[in-house]
């Protein structure tokens, strides 16, 4: 599995705005209904296990936005697509 798989995956599920199923996932990347199960796994225990202490309610708790780690400017961003 490819890192780029995983940010795809990821950044579909952080920009809804409500519950993404499998198949409109699949939609957004292209990616095959067994890749993006295995990618939801292995997010799943990213978060869990690695980054058990880097979770937004840390950093709300902590009352610290630095929490989160470092910045990076918003510069150069731009939207790329939208698929309807």
């Amino acid at each position: 599995m490819g890192i780029n798989e995983k940010r795809l995956v990821e950044s579909v599920l952080f920009s809804a705005s409500k519950p993404v199923s499998i198949n409109e996932i699949k939609e957004a990347t292209g990616l095959t209904p067994n890749k993006i199960k295995k990618t939801l796994e292995e997010l799943t225990e990213d978060y869990n296990i690695k980054r058990k202490n880097e979770t937004s309610m840390e950093i709300i708790k902590a009352c610290d936005r630095t929490t989160a780690g470092p910045i990076t400017p918003a510069e150069g961003l731009c939207l790329m697509w939208i698929k309807y």
